[in-house]
């Protein structure tokens, strides 16, 4: 387990994805794999994707015409921000495909470790996480294309988390996720309940046997190697995953973006001033002067207003303004203007969509296990 990498905690001086690969044991997302894909979402072209466990299988199944499903789940314990719009989005996209979606509420996580009462915990999924699903283009309604559950109410999900947890010691649990002495029941017991949903959809109740594709951030790595680990002593296939990089904090790289910390994030639910502030004060990549950005250019690499292009829009923008910044053409205010602008358009959008997607909520509570 990296040191500042959990899947509570997220902290590094410097976020070296080549070095976490090789530490975490985990694939590299190679070109010989993106040429076996037919179609492509932009986080796979642009890298934002950058590792893997078993993608092959996936691709296998694709290419074979055989059933796979797509898992992730909603944490119910704050705002939802740009960071978690990407798993969203890739949830849409291979929706849109015809592919069947697992989506498990973590409210006995937000319960029992983070101490989220039911009451507060139901409005932050309805408002932050359904809501924003459905804005973004995820079908959480009809039941033949997404099982939307609560953990609290999956009776199916915890009775398998104590066959996971005849499978595994102490000593395993320990090595993965270094628990402490002060750590109680509830934050060790937990991580079963996130591999019987990682691993539920293969129950017979459910179809049976298949592969499952993972898209997470890779401070949820621990739930997929605890997962992968019990899956073949339950006869059922070794989970897959793939892995998106993380969203800079607001503040600069090597911290992510956080829903319990304000100042860190764009949630989508901030109003446009909110917004215009927040990315005023964002960190640049930008030299110390403004004859020394003319003379020796940007340095978009480092720059939290470049990976908002990179990671969620278009290739044009995303292209000219690499180009400019790095010749020096392009100054940070200016930079942070233009990003602004296409921010808020996207927000205004997704905003008015929320407010549609209201009238489905009776549809959902009454189609799905919530």
């Amino acid at each position: 387990m990296s040191k500042g990498i959990t899947p509570w905690e997220f902290e590094l001086e410097q976020v070296d994805y080549v070095r976490i690969v090789e530490e975490f044991g985990l694939q590299p997302m190679t070109s010989e794999l993106l040429k076996r894909m037919k179609n492509k979402h932009r986080l796979f072209e642009r890298k934002v994707i950058f590792a893997h466990r078993d993608f092959g299988l996936i691709l296998d199944a694709q290419d074979k015409g055989q059933e796979f499903v797509v898992l992730t789940g909603m944490m119910p314990s704050g705002k939802f921000h740009f960071g978690h719009k990407l798993i969203a989005e890739l949830m849409a996209w291979y929706q849109e495909q015809g592919i069947m979606l697992y989506i498990p509420i973590s409210d006995i996580e937000a319960d029992v470790i983070r101490g989220i009462d039911a009451d507060s915990c139901r409005e932050i999924v309805v408002n932050e996480y359904i809501l924003n699903y459905l804005a973004l283009g995820v079908d959480l309604v009809s039941k033949d294309k997404c099982c939307l559950y609560s953990q609290w109410r999956n009776d199916l999900v915890r009775n398998l988390s104590f066959k996971a947890a005849s499978k595994v010691t102490f000593s395993q649990m320990h090595a993965v996720y270094g628990f402490s002495n002060s750590d109680n029941m509830g934050k060790i017991f937990f991580p079963l309940i996130d591999a019987a949903d990682i691993l539920h959809p293969q129950l017979p109740e459910r179809g049976g046997v298949k592969p499952v594709l993972v898209p997470v951030g890779i401070d949820q790595d621990p739930h997929l190697r605890v997962s992968r680990d019990i899956a073949p002593r339950l006869g059922m296939i070794k989970p897959s995953s793939i892995y998106t990089k993380m969203m800079s904090s607001l503040q600069g790289r090597g911290t992510k973006m956080s829903s319990s910390k304000p100042e860190t994030a764009i949630f989508l639910t901030d109003t446009i001033e909110v917004v215009k502030q927040k990315l005023k004060d964002a960190f640049t990549g930008g030299r110390e002067t403004i004859q020394e950005q003319k003379r020796l250019g940007g340095q978009p690499e480092k720059c939290v207003i470049y990976e908002f292009l990179l990671f969620h829009f278009e290739d044009e923008l995303l292209e000219s303004t690499y180009e400019k910044c790095t010749s020096g053409a392009l100054l940070c205010g200016e930079c942070k203007a233009v990003v602004s602008k296409r921010i808020v358009k996207f927000l205004e959008e997704i905003q008015r969509k929320r407010e549609e997607a209201k009238s489905l909520l009776p549809k959902i509570y009454e189609n799905q296990l919530i």
